[in-house]
């Protein structure tokens, strides 16, 4: 494929990547909160028990946009700081990023597969939810990877070998925890079928633990 040859025009298609990516990041997160429907109780009836009954009812959904919001959220401050340090493209970083993406947006879907069936305990919504999480992971590290790669010249400044870490770490740290949450769940569904509300906060140590790294760390 021929690129067009201006530089400028390299840095236009490269923000459109950009662009195009922060749109699906808002979008996967609007779609999320769909799930969340307002309770429909004939108005001859309501009463704040009832009203009460209903909101009830809804925290398992709750409780999956909560944790889905937060780790869509994690992913996209990963690719926001990783394409930070982006200078160019090829072809293979287009759909590394396209796949990267794809699993983003089906996020809403085994979302709400996940919390709709999450008291009937059974393997199929939440082994869906967790691979799903794991393949978000896989594809950023790849992506890392790729545009780390010296030869292709394709990123500056990620020379902090503790910053390269950071981001490994922090993809590699989801995508085990949540295999680890599946194989848990085969075991022991009624102990692990909470477990992912526990993943935000444990990434909340991670990240302060790499930041100390970072700023510590030899360039």
């Amino acid at each position: 494929m021929h690129y067009p040859p201006s530089e400028h025009k390299r840095k236009f298609q490269l923000d459109r990547i950009i662009f195009f990516s922060d749109a699906i990041f808002a979008i996967a997160i609007t779609i999320l909160v769909l799930e969340l429907k307002i309770p429909q109780v004939p108005h001859d009836q309501v009463t704040n028990q009832i009203l009460t009954e209903k909101l009830v009812d809804l925290i398992p959904k709750f409780a999956g946009f909560i944790v889905s919001f937060f780790i869509i959220g994690l992913f996209w401050t990963i690719h926001h700081r990783i394409f930070g340090y982006v200078t160019d493209y090829d072809d293979r970083l287009v759909w590394l990023n396209l796949m990267y993406l794809f699993f983003i947006v089906i996020m809403p879907f085994t979302t709400g597969f996940y919390s709709e069936y999450i008291f009937n305990l059974e393997n199929t919504p939440f082994i869906m939810y967790c691979a799903n999480i794991v393949m978000i992971g896989v594809f950023n590290m790849l992506i890392l990877h790729h545009i780390t790669d010296p030869a292709r010249h394709l990123s500056q400044g990620l020379e902090n070998k503790y910053l390269r870490r950071y981001f490994y770490f922090r993809s590699a740290t989801l995508s085990c925890l949540f295999v680890l949450i599946a194989i848990g769940y085969l075991i022991s569904p009624e102990m692990t079928v909470y477990f992912p509300i526990l993943v935000p906060l444990i990434m909340v140590p991670v990240r302060k633990y790499f930041a100390r790294k970072i700023e510590t760390g030899n360039v």
